[in-house]
């Protein structure tokens, strides 16, 4: 017997489709009625206590649903079937719900492994919640070992972490928390950045921690700080309104200094505030200034004649 109410599932009024077991299965999804009867089967062997199964289903309509089956087979004293009980309902929505949900996670997942970036999600205990590919890589684990792990004995192979950590200042402000890093263990420097993460109560639960790799970065600061510090001619850095911020050893000679250090802060304009004006509105309309002719006075009041080449 099929009621009303189960053919209804499927679009059907009672006079339109049989009261038979095979006219129902018949419309069941063949890669699914393996399953169906399987759950059924060992329900009749005692094997489980209730039948239990999801199913798909094919409607009037063409369309399919999916169904869930509860169900139990009552025995006599002797142990024979005396008769079946079992509702069915549509769970089609649920289904569709729990596949765009699970899209959704894999195509998290994927952006999540699909960043170059070293990120993790550490809770308040510093355990490693989850690593993306990038991160495990370097550490030299499998994502899924990494976790549960503390993030400074994977990172740094220490056995509490720094004071100074970036993760440790997140969860004792819940601000958002940046440095600039050395680490042996993980072959570089690296720009880390902790963001917060909240709970519903706006309790800090741990952070997004992403470690951007700037080595390369870094090692040509370095080319350029050592050409900068190299070079014969006088090389400076300044404000808009001439205050020296950085110069090389030629160029604080040239004006006087003893060291790079004693020229910082010099006011490289304040002998010639016309010249220098005019410089930079040059630098300001087309970027920078080539071959120019100035005089200045030195701090021990000599004047020099330079010639510059400045850029914006």
């Amino acid at each position: 017997y099929i009621s009303p109410q189960l053919k209804a599932l499927i679009g059907f009024k009672d006079d339109e489709l049989p009261n038979s077991r095979s006219a129902w299965q018949s419309r069941i999804l063949p890669e699914d009625q393996t399953r169906v009867r399987e759950a059924f089967q060992s329900h009749a062997e005692g094997r489980t206590d209730v039948y239990q199964v999801d199913y798909r289903i094919q409607h009037k309509d063409g369309s399919l649903r999916w169904l869930s089956s509860r169900g139990k087979l009552y025995r006599d004293e002797y142990g024979r079937p005396t008769r079946w009980a079992g509702i069915d309902w549509d769970i089609t929505d649920r289904k569709r719900l729990e596949e765009e949900l699970a899209g959704a996670k894999q195509d998290w997942e994927r952006t999540f492994d699909a960043v170059p970036d070293l990120v993790a999600i550490i809770d308040t205990q510093h355990r490693i919640v989850r690593a993306n590919r990038a991160m495990s890589r370097r550490l030299g684990q499998d994502p899924r070992l990494c976790i549960g792990e503390t993030c400074y004995d994977q990172a740094h192979g220490t056995t509490s972490p720094s004071t100074l950590c970036p993760h440790v200042l997140t969860l004792q402000d819940g601000q958002e928390h940046t440095a600039e890093i050395y680490e042996e263990r993980l072959g570089g420097y690296f720009l880390v950045t902790c963001t917060p993460l909240f709970d519903d109560r706006k309790r800090v639960i741990g952070s997004v921690h992403v470690a951007r790799d700037i080595t390369e970065q870094r090692r040509s600061q370095e080319r350029y700080h050592r050409l900068f510090m190299d070079d014969l001619t006088g090389d400076f850095i300044a404000t808009p309104d001439g205050k020296i911020v950085e110069c090389n050893p030629a160029f604080a000679q040239i004006y006087g200094f003893e060291s790079p250090e004693q020229a910082t802060g010099y006011d490289i304009s304040k002998f010639n505030r016309r010249d220098w004006a005019e410089l930079m509105a040059a630098v300001r309309k087309d970027g920078k200034v080539q071959r120019h002719e100035c005089m200045h006075r030195r701090p021990d009041s000599k004047d020099i004649w330079t010639v510059s080449n400045i850029v914006g």
